[in-house]
């Protein structure tokens, strides 16, 4: 009988555990698309809320690891540049506590300070990590699709 009792117990605290993270998934995505509504009105400084101090990156280039450049991406913007990122696709968001691992696909329409453009499809995984409170990007890896990047 008490080991019934006890299981009775645990119900509650699954249906607590379940809602908090259906709470941090709606967190995760209300910042995420607010990233790409600031990259998509060229604002680096609303962008930029929503990455950590120490926020790094493998960009699709296939680059060694490095830290974000904030400086360099608002004068890139300031001179002319421009990026349009679609809507997220295939999004999924996994939590781990105060950690959360995000993969989706977007595309990018890159517009160069020249006036050149470059389409992109990417293949994208984000870190996020929570703190104080709120969710940040702490890890960015991105990857063009293969075989095909589409135009």
């Amino acid at each position: 009988m008490h080991k019934l009792q006890y299981l009775l117990s645990l119900i509650p605290v699954f249906f607590l555990i379940g809602s908090v993270h259906a709470g941090d998934k709606e967190d995760i995505e209300t910042v995420h698309d607010a990233i790409f509504a600031a990259w998509n009105a060229n604002d680096v400084e609303a962008a930029q809320k929503f990455f950590a101090p120490e926020f790094d990156a493998f960009h699709p280039n296939g680059n060694l690891l490095e830290e974000f450049n904030w400086k360099a991406a608002k004068k890139w913007h300031e001179s002319g540049g421009k990026i349009n990122v679609g809507p997220p696709l295939y999004r999924h968001i996994r939590i781990y506590g105060d950690t959360a691992i995000l993969t989706y696909y977007t595309s990018f329409k890159i517009t160069k300070p020249d006036g050149t453009t470059i389409n992109q499809t990417r293949r994208n995984t984000a870190v996020m990590a929570k703190k104080d409170g709120q969710w940040k990007y702490v890890h960015y890896h991105a990857s063009l699709l293969t075989p095909d990047n589409p135009e």
